[in-house]
């Protein structure tokens, strides 16, 4: 296994009514390609900041991201994106499915962003819907979807254009017991069938005990 992602001495507060918040102070971590690690940590710690600024969403005041030997930092914001869209895929608590859109239509929508072939694109996100167990579901707008089918076309779409490294924040907080549990067999299956990695903020203890490790913020 080599090294996909690496953090080094990330830094980053906050100023709101005149003070400062320091929320995160000279964090370090690493993770193997194909690995599963799970972030957790109390409310208001700074999972969900450290994954934005992996998921290059936002900076950090200083320190190095280096992700498949590239660093973010260092780019325009014209490669950023391109890298974001090529490199990296995202899950959130809540899917942020578009709510005109089929499900099919929603896990297209991020080959569009790097201009895949729209056959090929069409054929990949078919086979990721049932890959996720939701094919026949396809044409359904997220509406007529229930919570863990929506989550699961989340997955899909986060895995549409092959990306190195998959971010999730809290992705089964919104879920009952038994879709949290569904949700987290997919995402090792998922991380067999496609060798992805995903780093996974989350308070679920049941979550943390399925990951390869466990990264505690304090």
């Amino acid at each position: 296994m080599n090294t996909i992602l690496q953090v080094i001495d990330i830094n980053k507060s906050y100023t709101a009514v005149g003070e400062r918040l320091d929320v995160l102070n000279n964090v370090n971590l690493s993770m193997d390609r194909g690995e599963v690690v799970a972030i957790n940590g109390p409310s208001g710690i700074g999972k969900t900041t450290l994954l934005n600024i992996i998921g290059t969403l936002d900076t950090a005041d200083s320190g190095e991201l280096i992700i498949s030997g590239k660093s973010p930092f260092s780019m325009n914001d014209e490669a950023l994106s391109t890298f974001r869209a090529e490199n990296l895929g995202y899950i959130f608590q809540f899917h942020y499915l578009l709510p005109e859109f089929t499900a099919l239509e929603n896990v297209l929508i991020p080959a569009k962003i790097v201009d895949l072939d729209k056959e090929m694109a069409k054929e990949r996100a078919k086979s990721l819907l049932e890959a996720v167990g939701v094919y026949e579901r396809r044409h359904h707008k997220p509406s007529q979807l229930s919570g863990g089918e929506r989550q699961r076309v989340a997955v899909a779409r986060a895995l549409m254009n092959r990306p190195e490294l998959v971010l999730a924040d809290e992705p089964t907080g919104n879920l009952d017991p038994d879709n949290g549990k569904r949700l987290i067999d997919l995402i090792h299956s998922v991380r067999t069938e496609f060798d992805q990695s995903f780093l996974i903020a989350t308070h679920s203890r049941s979550l943390s005990a399925a990951c390869d490790r466990v990264i505690s913020l304090t």
